[in-house]
């Protein structure tokens, strides 16, 4: 009788032990530093789009020295990257942007501000597919290792995600310096995405 179904891909449950009886070999995980969010900021967040009010929230930016005060109508939370965001539409700017919840300091419901709704978001609405292959300068054991590990279908893994979160995905699977501009730095890497271009374009605007 085998221990676990073979269909199951996700098999962290069952190597920790979670609601079975058997243990088998020891199972241990890296521990790293969550960031601290204050869970009295959350509740203006949380209840805006069934409000369609939108927050007032102080922030602090990693690219400003000081922190701004921002009027954000929030549609969605969202964990990436180990850390979560809201994704909102920022009246300052004009455009809709995700913020760390780590990084906001005060929140409060602006009733006096008309609410920007998911609809109007068209980054989070379109998705795109990352379609990754094996670095093609591995060697043929290496490459079939690589697509059985990833279940690639003809040689591809073909990931479907919002645009708004592919450059995300991309920084989790390891290929962002591969889509950044100017850079195309291929050495070292397992999978490589073949539509690099197009996420480069879609994701940062230009090509190479």
């Amino acid at each position: 009788m085998p221990l676990f179904d073979a269909a199951e891909k996700n098999l962290a449950p069952w190597l920790r032990g979670d609601g079975q009886s058997y243990r088998g070999l020891n199972f241990v995980e890296t521990t790293l530093p969550e960031p601290l969010i204050n869970p009295s900021l959350l509740g203006p967040l949380l209840m805006a789009p069934e409000t369609r009010t939108p927050v007032r929230i102080n922030c602090q930016s990693m690219t400003t020295a000081q922190p701004s005060v921002r009027i954000i109508s929030p549609h969605t939370i969202v964990r990436a990257s180990r850390r979560f965001h809201v994704r909102a539409w920022d009246s300052l700017r004009k455009t809709f942007s995700d913020f760390s919840l780590a990084r906001i300091t005060a929140s409060e419901t602006a009733l006096d501000e008309a609410g920007i709704p998911v609809d109007a978001d068209n980054e989070w609405n379109e998705f795109v597919q990352i379609v990754l292959v094996p670095n093609p300068s591995l060697s043929p054991a290496q490459i079939k290792m690589v697509q059985q590990e990833y279940s690639m279908e003809r040689g591809k893994l073909a990931i479907r995600t919002r645009r708004a979160l592919a450059i995300y995905a991309m920084v989790e699977i390891g290929i962002i310096d591969v889509v950044r501009p100017p850079s195309a730095n291929t050495s070292g890497k397992l999978l490589l995405p073949e539509n690099a271009n197009t996420l480069r374009k879609l994701v940062f605007g230009r090509e190479l």
